[in-house]
Protein backbone atom coordinates (compact mmCIF):
# COMPACT_ATOMS: atom_id res chain seq x y z
CA UNK A 1 0.00 0.00 0.00
CA UNK A 2 1.45 3.64 -0.80
CA UNK A 3 0.41 5.83 1.87
CA UNK A 4 1.81 8.80 0.14
CA UNK A 5 -0.56 8.71 -2.44
CA UNK A 6 -3.09 7.96 0.84
CA UNK A 7 -2.16 11.34 2.45
CA UNK A 8 -2.02 13.54 -0.80
CA UNK A 9 -5.70 11.97 -1.80
CA UNK A 10 -7.00 13.51 1.49
CA UNK A 11 -5.43 16.88 0.94
CA UNK A 12 -6.56 17.21 -2.27
CA UNK A 13 -10.00 18.89 -1.47
CA UNK A 14 -8.58 21.13 1.09
CA UNK A 15 -9.29 24.53 0.67
CA UNK A 16 -8.30 27.75 2.65
CA UNK A 17 -10.80 29.26 4.67
CA UNK A 18 -11.18 32.75 4.27
CA UNK A 19 -14.21 33.32 6.45
CA UNK A 20 -12.63 31.59 9.27
CA UNK A 21 -9.22 33.15 9.68
CA UNK A 22 -8.83 34.66 12.78
CA UNK A 23 -7.24 37.99 13.43
CA UNK A 24 -6.90 38.22 9.48
CA UNK A 25 -7.78 41.45 7.94
CA UNK A 26 -10.93 41.13 6.12
CA UNK A 27 -10.12 43.35 3.35
CA UNK A 28 -6.91 41.81 2.45
CA UNK A 29 -8.43 38.54 2.76
CA UNK A 30 -11.38 39.58 0.21
CA UNK A 31 -8.47 40.87 -2.06
CA UNK A 32 -6.39 37.83 -1.70
CA UNK A 33 -9.84 35.65 -2.37
CA UNK A 34 -10.19 37.55 -5.46
CA UNK A 35 -6.69 37.28 -6.96
CA UNK A 36 -6.30 33.44 -6.44
CA UNK A 37 -9.51 32.96 -8.75
CA UNK A 38 -7.39 34.64 -11.15
CA UNK A 39 -4.08 34.50 -10.29
CA UNK A 40 -2.88 35.76 -13.53
CA UNK A 41 -4.34 39.05 -13.84
CA UNK A 42 -2.38 42.07 -14.31
CA UNK A 43 -4.96 44.44 -14.94
CA UNK A 44 -8.58 45.57 -13.76
CA UNK A 45 -10.31 47.92 -15.43
CA UNK A 46 -13.75 49.47 -14.78
CA UNK A 47 -13.78 53.15 -15.64
CA UNK A 48 -16.10 55.24 -12.79
CA UNK A 49 -15.97 51.35 -11.18
CA UNK A 50 -14.24 50.43 -7.91
CA UNK A 51 -10.92 49.04 -7.34
CA UNK A 52 -10.47 45.86 -5.16
CA UNK A 53 -7.92 47.34 -2.72
CA UNK A 54 -5.60 44.84 -0.02
CA UNK A 55 -6.03 47.53 2.37
CA UNK A 56 -8.32 50.52 3.85
CA UNK A 57 -6.03 52.49 4.12
CA UNK A 58 -6.56 55.26 1.00
CA UNK A 59 -5.52 58.58 0.70
CA UNK A 60 -8.03 61.51 -1.04
CA UNK A 61 -7.35 60.97 -4.81
CA UNK A 62 -7.87 64.86 -5.22
CA UNK A 63 -9.19 67.00 -8.61
CA UNK A 64 -8.33 67.05 -12.15
CA UNK A 65 -5.65 70.13 -12.44
CA UNK A 66 -7.62 71.24 -15.61
CA UNK A 67 -11.02 71.45 -14.82
CA UNK A 68 -11.55 70.65 -11.18
CA UNK A 69 -13.70 68.07 -11.47
CA UNK A 70 -13.51 64.75 -9.16
CA UNK A 71 -11.10 62.13 -10.06
CA UNK A 72 -12.52 58.35 -10.69
CA UNK A 73 -11.16 55.04 -10.91
CA UNK A 74 -10.14 53.72 -14.08
CA UNK A 75 -7.37 51.13 -14.21
CA UNK A 76 -5.58 48.81 -12.08
CA UNK A 77 -2.55 47.43 -11.71
CA UNK A 78 -2.47 43.69 -9.65
CA UNK A 79 0.87 42.62 -8.43
CA UNK A 80 1.29 39.50 -10.74
CA UNK A 81 2.54 42.10 -13.48
CA UNK A 82 5.50 42.29 -11.24
CA UNK A 83 6.53 38.55 -11.80
CA UNK A 84 5.24 38.73 -15.60
CA UNK A 85 7.37 41.50 -16.58
CA UNK A 86 10.21 39.93 -14.69
CA UNK A 87 10.16 36.95 -16.73
CA UNK A 88 9.61 39.14 -20.24
CA UNK A 89 13.18 40.75 -19.55
CA UNK A 90 14.60 37.59 -18.25
CA UNK A 91 15.91 39.35 -15.00
CA UNK A 92 18.83 41.19 -16.97
CA UNK A 93 16.84 44.91 -15.71
CA UNK A 94 18.90 46.91 -13.03
CA UNK A 95 14.87 47.98 -12.20
CA UNK A 96 14.25 44.34 -11.68
CA UNK A 97 10.65 44.32 -10.34
CA UNK A 98 11.68 41.45 -7.05
CA UNK A 99 12.25 44.71 -5.26
CA UNK A 100 8.94 45.78 -5.54
CA UNK A 101 6.49 45.81 -2.73
CA UNK A 102 3.46 47.18 -3.78
CA UNK A 103 0.70 45.63 -4.17
CA UNK A 104 -1.87 47.07 -6.11
CA UNK A 105 -1.41 50.58 -8.16
CA UNK A 106 -4.78 52.24 -8.72
CA UNK A 107 -4.71 55.27 -11.28
CA UNK A 108 -7.69 57.42 -11.00
CA UNK A 109 -8.59 60.10 -14.02
CA UNK A 110 -10.62 62.90 -14.42
CA UNK A 111 -14.48 62.04 -14.28
CA UNK A 112 -15.34 64.67 -16.99
CA UNK A 113 -12.54 63.59 -19.01
CA UNK A 114 -11.48 66.81 -20.40
CA UNK A 115 -8.99 67.81 -22.86
CA UNK A 116 -6.20 69.56 -22.37
CA UNK A 117 -6.51 73.62 -23.81
CA UNK A 118 -4.62 72.78 -26.92
CA UNK A 119 -7.25 70.73 -28.24
CA UNK A 120 -9.23 74.22 -28.19
CA UNK A 121 -12.24 72.40 -26.42
CA UNK A 122 -13.76 71.50 -29.43
CA UNK A 123 -16.20 68.15 -29.46
CA UNK A 124 -14.52 65.24 -31.34
CA UNK A 125 -11.36 67.16 -31.89
CA UNK A 126 -9.63 66.26 -28.73
CA UNK A 127 -6.13 65.50 -29.44
CA UNK A 128 -4.24 63.08 -27.28
CA UNK A 129 -3.15 64.86 -23.86
CA UNK A 130 -0.89 64.80 -20.97
CA UNK A 131 -2.81 65.36 -17.95
CA UNK A 132 -1.73 64.83 -14.29
CA UNK A 133 -3.48 61.86 -12.68
CA UNK A 134 -3.59 60.18 -9.38
CA UNK A 135 -2.02 56.66 -9.09
CA UNK A 136 -2.26 55.59 -5.63
CA UNK A 137 0.15 52.63 -4.41
CA UNK A 138 -0.92 50.16 -1.75
CA UNK A 139 2.42 48.39 0.01
CA UNK A 140 2.64 45.06 1.04
CA UNK A 141 3.28 46.10 4.91
CA UNK A 142 4.72 42.62 5.29
CA UNK A 143 7.59 44.27 3.58
CA UNK A 144 8.29 47.42 4.97
CA UNK A 145 8.21 45.67 8.53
Amino acid sequence: MDMGNDEEEKWEGEKYEYDSAPGADRTFLKFKKRLDAYPQQCFRYSCGGSPLLPTTNSQDVGTCKLCGSRRQYELQLMSPLSYFLDQAGDGSSNCAPNAWTWLTLVIYTCSKSCCPSSCCGKQGNCCWGVVEEEIMMQEDEACNA
